[in-house]
């Protein structure tokens, strides 16, 4: 929930409540459970449903990611999302594009930020084929 709360400022309660940011998070977990299937872990039936209910439970506040925003520091969006994307690429035809979304989203508002130089971007946000 991080990139997609710090990038449209909502809480994690609230980007679990609305429809279209739930089917965003789902998507995103959905695919962090696919590269680890990938890569060989089963986190069991029903994980996905599993990890929904437990952002559920996030609160009605905004994550770390978005406070580094605020205090225009660097998040830790290259450890979470995209590692996603960068395991994702091992794997032909792995679909990881709302890891890879939200991964540029971040990248993005911390080069607007001064955060991050214009051409410190990883290269799984470019070359992604």
């Amino acid at each position: 929930l991080m990139p997609l709360c710090a990038s449209t400022d909502l809480t994690m309660k609230q980007a679990m409540t609305y429809e279209h940011t739930r089917a965003m998070a789902r998507e995103v977990v959905r695919e962090g459970l696919a590269v680890g299937a990938a890569l060989g872990y089963f986190y069991g039936e029903g994980a996905l449903e599993q990890a929904l209910r437990y952002l559920d439970g996030g609160g009605d506040h905004k994550p770390s990611m978005w406070v580094d925003l605020q205090h225009v520091t660097h998040t830790e969006i290259e450890y979470i999302n995209g590692k996603i994307c960068g395991l994702g690429r091992m794997f032909k035809g792995l679909d990881v594009s709302a890891n890879r979304y939200l991964t540029s989203t971040i990248v993005t508002m911390e080069i607007a930020a001064g955060i991050r130089e214009p051409g410190d971007v990883p290269d799984y946000l470019i070359h992604h084929d």
